[in-house]
């Protein structure tokens, strides 16, 4: 019975809403597997659905365009905290690298000698494009494959820690109701009431970090192969829907509680929703391409500047490198905010069929 109606509840709309830690260890302690799940805990929030959005958004299916505003929407409301957030990421993820490959260079030297000197390698803060070193016959190729592969699960969490205090933050109903200032959107970063926010969400992350961190690593096993697959261009019928099936993996186990598989497969069930894996492909695939051209389209337009502009003009150049590192920090933004999106109108539909059923 409880398969039938949780599948049931796939099929609606509704409001979105949020559950607290307590709820999330008392729902996960009731289900022992995913095939046999007990009704979820009670949404907190606004729970209040006219008849007629629950009717309009049962038989509507989700579009690529309302699922585009969305997410613009939830950054724009956010938009400080999460530059600040992944500000932060980045930098961590640089000195990161910065010591890994530090320690491989070391390691290269001390174990394999030869021609791989101090000298020879030169910045020992980053890897040698040297050709006579880097290749496989003087080993420090493979060197480098096994420190990527130690380092591989601290690139996962860090990423993962980003995005738990992501979702948790832009997650309104995540916790008790209003238990977080609001902010007001505004175009200077409101610091104080940012901070008091990502101190609020903060004691949250102590389960959840660990638990995103182990579905990211899944994802990432499944992921990699597919992306890999997705160059040839000819399987991306097969790969692409596979990709996007676990796109909602993070906000699974954010904010229901979902763990290791079960999180994976509670992103499959979302996606089946009807039209959220074809709203979902556009924006994930136009923000993808998106990127791709800001970072090719930067250097030429500004190597085809002439020599006068930039030397007499230099405001110029400035403010085309400045507008083009922008547009890679939004569109970055709005990749790791659109899964969250997606949840939050999967969310709808169930909390919509749950006030029908009532």
């Amino acid at each position: 019975m409880a398969r039938s109606r949780y599948h049931t509840l796939l099929a609606a709309s509704g409001s979105v809403g949020g559950t607290d830690d307590h709820n999330f260890q008392r729902h996960l302690s009731k289900s022992e597997h995913v095939e046999n799940r007990a009704p979820k805990p009670k949404i907190q929030g606004d729970l209040e659905v006219s008849d007629e959005v629950a009717e309009q958004s049962r038989h509507m299916p989700l579009t690529a365009v309302e699922l585009i505003k969305d997410t613009f929407n939830i950054l724009y409301r956010n938009f400080w905290p999460l530059i600040l957030i992944f500000a932060l990421t980045d930098l961590s993820m640089f000195a990161l690298h910065r010591v890994s490959h530090r320690i491989t260079n070391e390691a290269a030297v001390r174990f394999l000698g030869g021609s791989i000197t101090h000298q020879s390698l030169g910045n020992l803060w980053f890897l040698s494009n040297n050709p006579s070193i880097a290749n496989f016959e003087t080993g420090y190729q493979y060197l480098v494959a096994v420190f990527f592969l130690i380092v591989f699960p601290l690139n996962i969490l860090i990423r993962s820690f980003a995005s738990t205090i992501t979702i948790l933050y832009a997650w309104k109903n995540a916790g008790e109701p209003n238990e977080c200032p609001d902010l007001k959107p505004t175009f200077l970063p409101p610091v104080k009431r940012m901070w008091a926010n990502l101190k609020c969400v903060w004691p949250k992350m102590r389960g959840a970090v660990p638990r995103v961190w182990f579905v990211d690593l899944l994802v990432a096993v499944r992921v990699l192969p597919l992306q890999c697959l997705s160059l040839l261009l000819l399987p991306l019928p097969f790969t692409l829907p596979r990709i996007l099936a676990l796109q909602l993996a993070n906000p699974a186990s954010v904010v229901e509680g979902w763990e290791g598989d079960e999180a994976l497969k509670r992103s499959d069930e979302m996606t089946k929703v009807k039209g959220v894996k074809k709203a979902l492909l556009w924006p994930y695939v136009g923000l993808i391409c998106g990127m791709r051209l800001v970072s090719m389209g930067r250097t030429p337009i500004l190597a085809a500047l002439p020599a006068h502009i930039i030397r007499d003009v230099p405001e110029i150049p400035f403010v085309i490198y400045t507008s083009f590192l922008f547009l890679s920090v939004v569109l970055s933004r709005l990749q790791d905010v659109l899964p969250l999106a997606v949840f939050k109108k999967g969310k709808d539909r169930e909390a919509a069929s749950e006030a029908e059923l009532a």
